[in-house]
This record gives structure tokens, C-alpha cells and sequence, in this order.
């Protein structure tokens, strides 16, 4: 599909695809789920769908309790507000577990 001259000089279709862009990134961060994970040797967060408390026990051996599953922002908040002198920030760091690979990430704290 080829544009017209006046739509491309517009910039029209540019800026719809970079509002389309945005839009879908939101809605994509909303629907992923996070656990933040407390072990007796760290503190991690994962994308995992666990269903239960028990099966990330069975996942981790040294647990010792979890939060969630909740929605990205609900996560940066408590992290942010709960654990101060985590370094990066927490917003940071989640932003880096949804766009590994892996499902889980080991949150760090400064030294």
C-alpha cells in the first residue's frame, strides 16, 4: 500500500503507529503477572504463572514466603516502598525481568 504525498508530508501515519506502539506496551505490562519470591539467600521475581504458594516452594528450596501475583505497577510500588535501597531501582529491574528471556530474576541491592 502505497501513500499519498500530502499523508506522508502529514507525519499522520507515523504518529498513529507510535500512539499504537505505546498503547499496546501499556496493556502488555498491565496483563504480566509477578511474584516476588523471598528465600533464605535472595529475593527474586518471576514471571512464572505458579498457581500456588506450594509449587513455588517445590521451586525453590530455601523459601521462605511470596507476594502476588500482581500486576507490574503493584510490584514496583511495594518494591520501591518496602526495600528502599534496592539498585537499581525497582522499576528498573522489573522492566528488565519482562524483557529477558528468562521468567525470574534475583532483584540486587546496593552494596
Amino acid at each position: 500500500m502505497k501513500l499519498c504525498t500530502s499523508c506522508r508530508k502529514s507525519g499522520y501515519f507515523k504518529r498513529l503507529y507510535t500512539l499504537l506502539a505505546e498503547c499496546l506496551t501499556s496493556h502488555r505490562n498491565r496483563l504480566v503477572r509477578i511474584h516476588i519470591i523471598y528465600t533464605r539467600t535472595v529475593m527474586l521475581v518471576s514471571r512464572h504463572p505458579f498457581q500456588s504458594w506450594k509449587e513455588i516452594q517445590n521451586q525453590y528450596p530455601d523459601y521462605m514466603t511470596s507476594l502476588g501475583p500482581w500486576d507490574k505497577d503493584t510490584v514496583i510500588e511495594y518494591l520501591a516502598d518496602e526495600h528502599p535501597e534496592l539498585f537499581p531501582h525497582p522499576r528498573d529491574q522489573i522492566d528488565a525481568l519482562i524483557a529477558d528471556a528468562q521468567v525470574a530474576r534475583v532483584l540486587t541491592f546496593t552494596v
